[in-house]
């Protein structure tokens, strides 16, 4: 029995808090996220449809009333899983239109739109590729912006420069600044 009792008394004292970390302050508080996951999966259907599908190992979601509604996914903070965030977003049929992968994304609920950054690349399955720091998503809009540096490529083309605005499947694009190759058909 005295073994039982000392068993207890250790895991209870594996449990505890140092009394020099204290308690958090206000500040702290206001900046932790009201909602934590790890191994999480966003989905979002229309009309019975994936319309996306966001995965990430660490998810925090933020309710800041009144209108600022995001959750963030990456990384797990502790270090036990450095896997990248994804994103599969679907078009109006509920086919696969393109697949992000960041270091971490901002999903803006009001909005309906993602921020991923951090060696983010967009691919699709007509072997199209975008490469950039940041990549916003509207959904509204369907359509991906790199506001900054940029690198595209395709079977037929390798377009580099700043500022791109693309459909999401990057089926057409536009771009401010850019620099590259077009394969031409004669």
């Amino acid at each position: 029995m005295s073994t039982r009792v000392a068993l207890a008394v250790l895991l209870l004292a594996g449990c505890t808090r140092a009394s020099d970390e204290g308690l958090p302050t206000e500040a702290e508080v206001a900046a932790m996220p009201d909602h934590e996951s790890w191994g999480a999966v966003l989905r979002i259907d229309e009309g019975g449809r994936p319309r996306l599908v966001l995965e990430a190992p660490y998810l925090a979601r933020y309710e800041r009333p009144p209108d600022s509604l995001f959750t963030r996914l990456g990384p797990d903070p502790a270090g036990r899983d450095t896997a990248r965030a994804r994103v599969a977003l679907y078009d109006e049929a509920g086919a696969l239109a393109a697949t992000v992968r960041a270091d971490s994304l901002v999903y803006y609920d009001a909005d309906r739109r993602f921020v991923a950054e951090g060696g983010v690349v967009v691919t699709t399955a007509g072997e199209r590729r975008l490469e950039s720091e940041r990549v916003a998503w509207d959904e509204a809009a369907r359509e991906l912006r790199a506001d900054g540096f940029f690198r595209f490529t395709s079977p037929a083309e390798r377009v580099q420069g700043v500022g791109l605005v693309a459909a999401e499947d990057l089926s057409r694009y536009a771009f401010r600044q850019a620099s590259g190759e077009l394969e031409v058909e004669e």
